[in-house]
């Protein structure tokens, strides 16, 4: 037996002993390695934000730079620098965005906050009024106002309670002090992660090509292409959702507000900011605004409260009838019930993140497992009814 005979034979074995020593050695320290695999995720967190922020920037960088080529000569010098150009007026835009939302929205809802915790008490006596006089309408014996919960609500002096909540933030200098460097570090960590969204807008095709090449360098060309055409896919969708999403939320929010300034509801601007976050949440986050809002105007008068629940299903309407299928479309493409699910498992794995990428992300996958069942299917000439399933003859696989 030669040396390379040999070779042949221990080599699959000491792989295997290898790779089982490595398994081993993970599984009896799992917390240990989950965790250093995790600190080590987590110092690219700048890399992950500015592809998030690049990603976003992109969808009307995309549209201004498409209007300046379509409306410049091929040689003029605004043609050549498009992309430049673009990128500045789409940073311009955003600087616009959070300026409005700094000196205009942020400010009224610090006043609409500050109305309701001084008139906390007033509106918590209007509540207990108005339960009083339903249940004596139906005849139920009962005080509300006894009930533990608003006793012990009226024992709070919310006054005491914000200068307390101002002294405790302001308690010692460790405080003070590790506020201080949270609060640099996670400026530090943004305004990296902005420098390299900068870097990814202006230079995007540069380094998808580069991205390409690595894949292309590691996979065979079957994978490669697989990996291709669902990175493709997966673009389409979620610039489909996140562009449409985030246009929706913001009609929707500006109907809202409108709306209630002209029937003249309280807290316009708190309800109707809460109304455009929560309606970043598919199918079911605009109606916790509404009982955000609800609950805001009930406080102050009852009537109005209903009239405000008529006034937003109204719109609702308005916005999943016209609005969405116009702005968001049929980039999605999925039922309810996969909607609804994974809206539940992903917001309950990620939380608020895993809510907003849910419906996309679930998008992606079922396209994907549709596509490998289609051709399963395709392989084996099954057709699938709802009683029973056949093997067709190859001959009527491609008419069926």
């Amino acid at each position: 037996m030669n040396n390379q005979t040999i070779k042949k034979i221990i080599k699959p074995w000491v792989i295997l002993v290898t790779f089982t020593i490595i398994l081993a050695a993970v599984i009896f320290n799992f917390t240990a390695v989950l965790n250093k695999v995790w600190y080590w995720i987590m110092l690219f967190k700048p890399l992950y934000y500015g592809i998030a922020i690049a990603y976003v920037l992109n969808l009307p960088m995309k549209k201004i730079q498409q209007f300046i080529i379509a409306h410049t000569k091929e040689n003029s010098f605004i043609h050549k620098r498009s992309r430049g150009i673009a990128v500045i007026l789409t940073l311009v835009f955003a600087f616009i965005i959070c300026a409005l939302i700094v000196s205009v929205i942020i400010p009224k809802l610090i006043e609409s906050f500050g109305m309701l915790f001084n008139n906390f008490s007033v509106y918590l006596q209007h509540t207990v009024t108005y339960v009083n006089e339903v249940l004596e309408y139906f005849h139920i014996d009962y005080d509300a106002s006894k009930s533990q919960i608003v006793q012990y609500l009226n024992t709070l002096r919310w006054d005491d309670i914000l200068k307390n909540s101002a002294k405790w933030l302001g308690v010692g200098a460790s405080s003070v002090i590790n506020t201080s460097v949270n609060f640099i570090g996670s400026f530090g960590t943004w305004f990296t992660a902005f420098m390299i969204s900068l870097y990814l807008l202006n230079s995007k095709e540069e380094y998808i090509i580069q991205l390409k090449k690595v894949i292309v360098a590691i996979f065979r060309d079957r994978p490669a292409q697989y990996i291709f055409r669902i990175g493709k896919k997966a673009n389409a969708i979620f610039a489909g959702f996140i562009g449409g999403q985030l246009v929706e939320a913001v009609i929707l929010g500006v109907l809202c507000y409108i709306g209630m300034l002209i029937f003249r509801f309280p807290f316009p601007e708190l309800i109707s900011a809460i109304v455009a976050l929560t309606s970043l949440v598919p199918m079911f986050g605009a109606m916790f605004g509404m009982a955000f809002g609800c609950l805001l105007i009930f406080a102050i008068n009852p009537i109005q409260s209903i009239w405000f629940i008529v006034y937003f299903q109204i719109l609702q309407q308005f916005e999943g009838n016209v609005i969405y299928p116009r702005v968001v479309g049929g980039s999605v493409g999925i039922s309810g019930i996969y909607v609804l699910l994974s809206l539940i498992i992903f917001g309950g794995l990620f939380g608020l993140i895993g809510m907003l990428v849910a419906v996309p992300l679930t998008a992606l996958l079922y396209s994907m497992t549709s596509e490998f069942v289609h051709e399963q299917l395709k392989k084996k000439r099954a057709y699938v009814d709802e009683t029973d399933y056949y093997i067709l003859p190859e001959e009527a696989t491609e008419t069926k």
